[in-house]
């Protein structure tokens, strides 16, 4: 199959790339803004919120499946100007969705498409996402679960986590870092996810992307799959338990709360994800807890 990955060069992307690089399949990646190569992929720059643009480079990619992982993902960025946040993370999700007609489609979405007041959200509960990313996300979602003319799914993703292959620090990088320097670092101990491995994450996308064994046609009622890890963890936890595979002391982690946090948006407390439905379509197959995630994608004690 030829898949195109959108978003190759950010967190998520990198690892799509990687994953695929041992694979049969020909890949074809864009990137908003950045032109280069990872992993033995050319990335090509395409403007996502240039309908016309967006067309052009499809007509060059003809592909067989479509992974939508191209998202503005801070939370900051989105609020600070929510009309680009609204035209990259649904309007370009609509656009592409038409051009992928008679495709597989796989839209990459997050639990943050909830308002946290319970957690252990399953795909058929109501969405009311407190962030402008969380709306735009949610936005997106509609005309995917909707579509008649191609395969197409809603996947929500829990917390990511894992080292950077961009070259640019991420959550873990700046945890690690702060960690080995005995920096101060908050981090909350009251807001609640359940982290899921960059990796892990990767492969259940390009397996769903490419699997005879098509989600789409088991749940064709709902087109929604909520794929998160094992294990219900703070940010604090979160951080504890990075600092344990890496061997680095913890007396730096400042327990934090995200009531006192001054920001621009409310932080929802739990947007756990229930993923009985994953394990129903894949028995066999189930996800590593984060000491175990972080030691697959060689990121263990150095």
């Amino acid at each position: 199959m030829r898949i195109l990955i959108t978003g190759a060069s950010g967190n998520l992307g990198a690892y799509l790339l990687r994953h695929f690089r041992s694979s049969e399949h020909e890949v074809v990646a864009w990137s908003g803004g950045w032109r280069g190569e990872l992993f033995g992929v050319g990335v090509e720059p395409v403007e996502l919120t240039d309908a016309r643009a967006v067309a052009r480079a499809f007509d060059r990619a003809t592909p067989d499946a479509v992974i939508h992982a191209a998202a503005v993902s801070a939370i900051d960025a989105c609020h600070g100007n929510p009309e680009r946040a609204m035209a990259v993370n649904a309007s370009a999700a609509g656009w592409l969705l038409t051009l992928a007609a008679g495709r597989r489609f796989v839209q990459v979405s997050t639990d943050l498409v909830f308002s946290g007041d319970k957690g252990d959200y399953r795909e058929s509960e109501q969405a009311e996402p407190l962030s402008v990313y969380g709306r735009s996300k949610r936005a997106a979602e509609p005309a995917v679960t909707a579509c008649w003319f191609a395969q197409s799914l809603v996947v929500r993703l829990g917390l990511l986590y894992g080292p950077s292959l961009t070259g640019r620090p991420n959550f873990f990088d700046r945890t690690v870092l702060a960690l080995a320097a005995g920096r101060p670092l908050t981090l909350f101990d009251d807001e609640w996810r359940n982290p899921l491995g960059l990796a892990a994450a990767a492969a259940a996308l390009a397996g769903i992307a490419t699997s005879d064994f098509v989600p789409f046609r088991e749940i064709h009622h709902a087109r929604i799959l909520h794929v998160a890890g094992p294990e219900r963890l703070s940010r604090y936890e979160l951080g504890c338990r990075i600092a344990a595979v890496r061997g680095l002391p913890t007396g730096s982690l400042v327990r934090g709360s995200r009531v006192d946090h001054l920001a621009p948006e409310p932080r929802p407390r739990d947007t756990t994800l229930n993923c009985s439905r994953w394990r129903q379509l894949f028995p066999h197959h189930d996800w590593p807890s984060v000491e175990a995630g972080l030691e697959a994608m060689g990121a263990g004690r150095p």
